[in-house]
């Protein structure tokens, strides 16, 4: 069981891209990109869906590329995992109870406001840096590896905007 520290984790699943290969197929996927909420570390994980279980893996694979889980999670409100009746937002009981099981706390943010958006549009900006690598890429493979490594390594030897901290030296005070 991987050890419980104080960090906020935010979530969120980008929408469908594509990119055409150098062999002229396209691939399409999503990526779902986890921010921790003090030192802005990265991680991006390539999805073929946006299913419950899709959610479920990148969940599991960041909190073990992370080494640890996070006290809370905070995502958009994906429907995946969200369901909206008469105006009010209900998470799936399959994803709560997954939660529960993990002792992480789930929160959905709040629609139009700012306290998460930036920290999401900025791992969006790095998910655009996909763009670039069209016509260039040899396989579906090579595409996950710039994905779930390159890009999310580069992003992460970035200076903090608001700390001026690399974002590495700030993961334990998360």
């Amino acid at each position: 069981r991987l050890k419980s520290i104080k960090k906020i984790l935010i979530s969120s699943s980008k929408k469908r891209f594509n990119n055409t290969l150098v062999n002229g197929k396209v691939y399409e996927f999503n990526v779902f990109s986890a921010t921790l909420g003090y030192s802005r570390k990265y991680v991006f994980i390539d999805s073929v869906g946006k299913t419950e279980d899709d959610f479920i893996r990148c969940v599991l694979e960041t909190f073990r590329r992370l080494g640890s889980l996070t006290q809370i999670l905070k995502t958009d409100n994906m429907t995946a995992i969200v369901s909206l009746r008469n105006g009010n937002r209900k998470i799936h009981s399959r994803i709560q109870y997954f939660f529960n099981d993990l002792g992480v706390k789930l929160e959905l943010c709040e629609c139009r406001t700012p306290e998460t958006k930036g920290k999401c549009e900025s791992s969006n900006r790095f998910i655009n840096w996909l763009v670039s690598f069209d016509y260039r890429i040899k396989n579906e493979m090579e595409l996950i590896h710039i994905i779930e490594n390159q890009i999310t390594s580069e992003c992460n030897k970035e200076i903090n905007r608001r700390t001026k901290i690399l974002s590495a030296l700030l993961v334990s005070y998360n």
